[in-house]
């Protein structure tokens, strides 16, 4: 019999390049928060009231402070209801016990009573020790994914994401934001990613940031002196699709994935997916070539095709079919598939792929795991789990980031978890293993349990399995 004191919510939130989590778990008259970036074990914090209705009170309005936010249920809401398989379902494991909740030697829990909202609020974003997860006794199945993750599934009948309306362009706040950007890599680059910029951006703000980011800056120049460049610049967002991903393409650095999204707000998709098709990197060196691609078809895949119509869906794919070609063949494990392959990847062209994919050699791949021509991108545009599974298995490809494994469980969800296993066991790199298992650690089911274990035995990600085992008792148990 399910146990009305004990639920839980799991929501996702994408704006732009900002990804974070917000997971809520209610037991009887506590309830624990768990939230950061996607990708990321977070920060987790516990909290006791004085009665049950007292915890499901602030349980619900938690959530709909969430939700109003802009949150959503990682399970994936903005499928349809052809995809019946991604919704999330939720019983509770029979116990007669309540888990018992873990608190750091230095915190301490306070009734609700004496601890106002606001500073529950604050405490929530920025705690100043947070506390131990309490061990999750439900059994679930959620996908903590992002929204836009679950459109690399193209075979899946979806209705375009919602796109907001941009803020007026502020040039001295964006000025000031430059200004204060942090820099990498000896100073050489920028972490653009850390402007959390929205999706939406007016094109005159779109102009500023797509300038600011392909414009040669020396190591030796500090931020504030770049920002000061622009001052008196006019950015009025009149700027063509060819002169804009011209910018991209005499960029001397590796170029972030924040211009891609800025030039889905300066051009139409049209434009957009015709000069990606077309876009010469500027560089003859493989490796920036490859870079250069790969941000194009990012912003692609995040910014633009999540919010097509089918109209505007069927207009790209028609575009591409003009010129389309299957036989082109890599010649050296530096070569590239045409860009148009990608993109009827991502726009659902799956017959097509799969007139590419069907013609690879078992081993073709094997030996450079497709670094640079990553078939990873076509076989996962391929019509049907199924087949994604058994053209993964027969090249024997394997995930090359977190992107890769979120796009696969977005495709396959818990059919295949061995093939993300397979490549977290295969890398010899402790910190980007537990990249790799903290994408893995988004899936939230039953089925998830034994490659968890699997990776506590035999990865470079121990700890990162441990804690989903640890935390998922109900889940863990039920695998």
């Amino acid at each position: 019999m399910a146990n009305a004191d004990s639920t839980s919510r799991q929501l996702v939130f994408e704006d732009g390049s900002s990804h974070k989590f917000w997971d809520i778990a209610l037991e009887g008259s506590s309830h624990t928060v768990r939230f950061g970036r996607v990708g990321t074990d977070g920060q987790t914090q516990t909290k006791d009231f004085s009665s049950k209705d007292e915890a499901r009170k602030a349980f619900d309005k938690l959530v709909a402070q969430k939700l109003k936010k802009g949150y959503a249920d990682a399970s994936g809401n903005t499928q349809s209801a052809k995809a019946p398989s991604a919704k999330a379902t939720a019983q509770p494991v029979k116990a007669s016990a309540k888990p018992a909740k873990a608190t750091s030697p230095q915190t301490k829990t306070k009734p609700a009573a004496k601890t106002k909202e606001k500073a529950a609020a604050q405490s929530e974003v920025e705690p100043s020790q947070p506390e131990a997860a309490a061990a999750d006794l439900q059994v679930t199945r959620t996908f903590a994914l992002l929204p836009t993750d679950w459109y690399r599934a193209t075979f899946r009948e979806q209705e375009p994401m919602p796109l907001p309306e941009p803020s007026p362009f502020d040039k001295d706040k964006c000025l000031a934001r430059l200004a204060k950007l942090p820099t990498t890599s000896y100073d050489w680059d920028v972490k653009w990613d850390k402007l959390n910029l929205p999706r939406a951006l007016s094109k005159e703000e779109a102009h500023f940031w797509l300038v600011a980011m392909t414009t040669k800056r020396s190591r030796e120049v500090k931020m504030k002196d770049f920002a000061a460049k622009f001052a008196k610049r006019k950015f009025d967002g009149a700027i063509e699709a060819e002169e804009a991903f011209k910018l991209v393409r005499s960029a001397d650095r590796r170029v972030s994935v924040e211009a891609a999204l800025a030039l889905a707000n300066l051009v139409t998709p049209e434009a957009y997916v015709e000069a990606y098709c077309t876009h010469e990197p500027g560089t003859k060196k493989p490796w920036e070539s490859a870079a250069a691609q790969q941000m194009l078809l990012d912003g692609l895949q995040r910014f633009i095709v999540p919010y097509l119509t089918e109209k505007q869906r069927k207009a790209l794919q028609k575009l591409l079919r003009k010129d389309w070609d299957p036989n082109f063949q890599p010649t050296s494990p530096y070569d590239q598939f045409p860009p148009s392959h990608y993109a009827a990847a991502a726009l659902g062209m799956s017959k097509e792929v799969y007139q590419v994919t069907s013609k690879w050699a078992d081993d073709q791949f094997v030996e450079s795991y497709g670094y640079y021509s990553a078939p990873q991108q076509l076989v996962l545009g391929l019509g049907s789990p199924e087949l994604i599974v058994t053209e993964w298995k027969r090249l024997k490809l394997q995930m090359r980031d977190t992107d890769d494994v979120r796009a696969f469980i977005a495709c396959t969800e818990t059919s295949a978890l061995e093939c993300v296993v397979d490549t977290i066991l295969a890398q010899t790199n402790k910190e980007e293993a537990a990249k790799l298992l903290e994408a893995l650690a988004l899936v939230r089911a039953p089925e998830a349990a034994e490659p968890m274990l699997r990776c506590k035995l035999d990865s470079k990600a121990q700890a990162q399995a441990r804690a989903w085992l640890d935390f998922n008792v109900g889940n863990a148990v039920h695998g």
